[in-house]
């Protein structure tokens, strides 16, 4: 600020003097007024310089007061040691809330197992169209041939047939014509009958036994009559009866 106003000053007195070279009469009164003039503007500059120290003066006992006050403040000490401590802080794991505590959330567990892979299912065959089965033919057979085979595999087990007994004793004259017609073929035997499928191919026992001919038929009457404790036996087709569907024939077997 001196800087400028000496130089203002300068260009002040240079401009005052190039008035000066003018041809003008000078007088006393004019000289006053420049000499006061002059004495004016130095002493305003003297003013400004003043008021500019003064102004820089306080300004700069402002910072150094300002310099001061700051200096009063003490900052907080950083010491070493608590850089492990806000370290330790920093690393310790943070506080869980009272509700996570109570509700921990289960970790997944960690399978070390390859993953099994997904079976490969075998492809199916196609369906072929299934033809329905042929109908087996029904095998027939004679119930009258059973009865004759039936009759001498009896025998064969020493078993006495009733109407060869009462032809005997009408021939020996042991019994009367009239008896005889009376008595014959049954003499007051009783019976029970087998009942076996009209099928030579469904023929069974009672046990499900195929018998499978019309032998094994016969085998399996005799063998029933076998079985009876009186000698005398006699073995009648009696016909054919129906249950469920399925026919069978009727052999009755008499004993005594």
């Amino acid at each position: 600020m001196r800087r400028l106003l000496i130089l203002l000053t300068v260009c002040t007195l240079i401009l005052a003097g190039c008035s000066g070279q003018k041809k003008q009469p000078i007088t006393e009164s004019q000289s006053v007024e420049t000499t006061s003039q002059v004495e004016e503007t130095e002493s305003t500059e003297s003013v400004e310089t003043e008021d500019v120290d003064i102004a820089e003066v306080e300004s700069t006992e402002e910072s150094v007061q300002a310099d001061a006050e700051e200096s009063k403040v003490e900052p907080e000490p950083t010491t070493e040691p608590e850089k492990p401590q806000q370290e330790a802080e920093q690393s310790k794991p943070k506080e869980t809330t009272p509700s996570q505590e109570e509700n921990p959330e289960p970790e997944p567990p960690v399978s070390t197992e390859a993953p099994t892979p997904a079976p490969i299912e075998p492809e199916q065959p196609k369906e072929q169209p299934t033809e329905a089965p042929a109908e087996v033919e029904t095998v027939a057979y004679d119930p009258y041939e059973v009865v004759s085979l039936a009759t001498a595999k009896t025998k064969a087990y020493g078993k006495i047939s009733i109407p060869e007994d009462l032809d005997n004793m009408l021939a020996n004259g042991e019994i009367t014509k009239e008896e005889y017609d009376e008595y014959y073929p049954y003499d007051g035997a009783g019976y029970y009958s087998v009942f076996v499928e009209t099928d030579l191919n469904q023929a069974a026992t009672t046990s499900g036994r195929k018998l499978g001919s019309v032998d094994g038929i016969a085998s399996y009457i005799a063998e029933m009559l076998s079985l009876e404790t009186g000698p005398y036996f006699y073995i009648e087709y009696a016909g054919v009866h129906s249950l469920n569907g399925t026919d069978f024939y009727e052999f009755r077997c008499y004993r005594a």
